[in-house]
């Protein structure tokens, strides 16, 4: 660990309050409710994702609560700190986590690395290393047109029954053809 590092104190944002262990199915509607009675609410940062199988968004566990106040943020925590249950429709009643939020630093950007992914030593000073494909999609794509993989799966699949289909027929007729040269072949022979 870096001397820096050690030596830095933790900052916390004394307005904003981080509440966790958030229940699954909690709307950012009972999040509001629930901190209203502490004071004014600024701000109500409620991150979500889309859930496939319930298509629909929700939480995924936190949020973070901006007040007007900053007294009203340690009326917060102070209740958190002494127990802050809440319950919705798909769960049991659970305690939450409800702390004042540290201050986001912005990262720093790491300097490149000399040599990188992909790198096999055959580059010349200064030059940036190869880079491989990466097979597959990339992140991101498959929400595009979630539908459309199964309507590709769906024309594959008749493709390979018609080929299928085809090859049989093919080898019947063949097998026609090689059976009528044999006859031809045989009435050839007698009539000479």
């Amino acid at each position: 660990m870096d001397a820096t590092k050690a030596d830095e104190v933790e900052e916390f944002d004394q307005g904003r309050v981080f509440v966790g262990a958030l229940p699954r199915g909690t709307e950012e509607s009972e999040v509001r409710q629930q901190f209203e009675q502490y004071g004014e609410i600024a701000d109500l940062t409620f991150p979500t994702r889309y859930d496939r199988k319930l298509e629909k968004k929700r939480g995924i566990g936190y949020a973070f609560v901006r007040y007007a106040d900053t007294n009203d943020a340690q009326k917060a925590v102070d209740a958190g700190s002494g127990g802050l249950y809440l319950t919705t429709d798909e769960t049991k009643e659970k305690q939450l986590v409800v702390q004042l939020a540290k201050v986001q630093k912005p990262r720093e950007r790491k300097a490149p690395a000399e040599a990188g992914a992909g790198d096999d030593g055959d580059a010349e000073a200064g030059d940036r290393p190869k880079r491989r494909r990466r097979r597959g999609r990339k992140a991101g794509y498959e929400d595009e047109d979630a539908g459309g993989n199964a309507d590709y799966q769906k024309i594959y699949q008749a493709i390979q029954s018609n080929f299928g289909r085809m090859t049989a027929e093919i080898k019947r007729l063949t097998e026609k053809v090689a059976a009528l040269e044999a006859k031809i072949g045989d009435n050839t022979a007698t009539d000479l």
